[in-house]
């Protein structure tokens, strides 16, 4: 949430106010699924639909979803949020629910990467 209060203001205006505003709560949710995607083994992006967005505490949650594929070996993601405004931002994505929790960071000038799941099932 402090790196979305800050951002908004240069993004958007000096007066937006992501914690009590929902029209800047709209327009940060769109931002950022501007600049995130999902795509699967043929590079095929992923058909993304924002559902939503809430302010809980701390963090500014946005939620987005797809159909789940049958099946997933990996797929690559983009994550350029907030890297427009700081090029040195990192950001982190966590993906649970196929085995063991995988993770992939996304640091200096990296826009791409890929990550791969454990088909098999034990």
């Amino acid at each position: 949430m402090h790196d979305a209060e800050h951002a908004v203001k240069t993004l958007f205006d000096k007066s937006a106010d992501i914690i009590n505003n929902q029209t800047t709560q709209q327009q940060f949710a769109q931002y950022v699924a501007q600049r995130f995607a999902i795509f699967d083994e043929m590079s095929q992006a992923f058909a993304l639909d924002l559902v939503g967005f809430e302010v809980d505490g701390r963090h500014f949650w946005i939620y987005q979803e797809t159909v789940k594929p049958p099946n997933i070996s990996q797929l690559t993601v983009r994550h350029d949020v907030l890297r427009d405004i700081w090029p040195e931002q990192n950001n982190l994505i966590n993906f649970e629910g196929k085995g063991k929790v995988k993770s992939l960071e996304f640091a200096d000038n990296v826009e791409l990467l890929t990550v791969e799941f454990n088909t098999q099932s034990h």
